[in-house]
């Protein structure tokens, strides 16, 4: 099939690095958490300590989404203030995830 020969001939596209934003604590936390999940989920310690872990995870995670929302608010802030308006714009449309212009169909 087409698709068959264009994997073939082109291969598989590269997918685009995200900014990672967690920090390695909540990684950390992530990586025990799915230990836990693994174990007997019917001990009841088990299912306290996975409970625990479950809760950090979420309030770390949130400091650290709250933590990068900071400092890309200060990236635009600083663009701003330079006036560096192409920038600025570039960036808010990133974090949006709206393109420019939408393609033209070639068909």
């Amino acid at each position: 099939t087409v698709s068959d020969v264009s994997l073939e001939v082109l291969g598989k596209r590269p997918r685009k690095a995200k900014e990672q934003h967690l920090s390695q604590k909540t990684k950390n936390l992530l990586i025990q958490r799915g230990e836990f999940k693994r174990r007997d989920p019917n001990s009841d310690a088990n299912r306290s300590e996975y409970s625990r872990l479950n809760k950090l995870v979420k309030k770390s995670s949130k400091l650290d989404d709250n933590n990068w929302a900071v400092r890309v608010a200060t990236d635009l802030e600083e663009a701003a203030s330079k006036g560096q308006q192409r920038e600025g714009w570039a960036k808010i449309r990133k974090i949006s995830g709206k393109n420019k212009k939408a393609q033209a169909s070639t068909v």
